[in-house]
């Protein structure tokens, strides 16, 4: 029986397509998806509380690589930072219903634009708590 890391490992992995793309109201979001047509799972990623910077689209990316459509989302407005001051005071300001809200939209924006059946959450830290209260909702 291989393991999870053999199996991708064995998997030659797909050329992709990154851009930004609106998913909810005005908000913008990262959009990696693989180049080749096929039936994928959708995957709504959430950012730690640096934001939707250039980390989170890298993975983002990596995940496309493996045959996955990836929206990471923006929960912070357009807002990035490496401080970690000016991170709390972003997370504070999130109002988690619009930030549900957010979420849902990308959920229904993979499922609509790319006929996504299979739709998983993912996030780290701040971005996990969010996948979580995602997931129950």
């Amino acid at each position: 029986m291989k393991k999870n890391l053999e199996a991708l490992q064995s998997v030659k992995p797909l050329n992709v397509a990154g851009e930004i793309v609106r998913y909810f109201e005005e908000v913008h979001g990262y959009l990696a998806r693989p180049r080749k047509k096929g039936s994928y799972p959708g995957v709504v990623m959430i950012h730690e509380y640096w934001g939707l910077n250039e980390g989170i689209k890298q993975i983002a990316r990596e995940l496309a690589r493996h045959g996955f459509i990836v929206l990471a989302v923006d929960l912070y407005a357009g807002q990035v930072t490496t401080d970690p001051e000016r991170a709390m005071k972003l997370v504070r300001a999130v109002r988690q219903s619009r930030a549900l809200m957010n979420m849902r939209a990308a959920a229904a924006y993979l499922r609509v634009e790319y006929g996504c059946e299979k739709i998983a959450s993912l996030g780290w830290c701040f971005g996990g708590g969010q996948s979580l209260l995602l997931a129950l909702s």
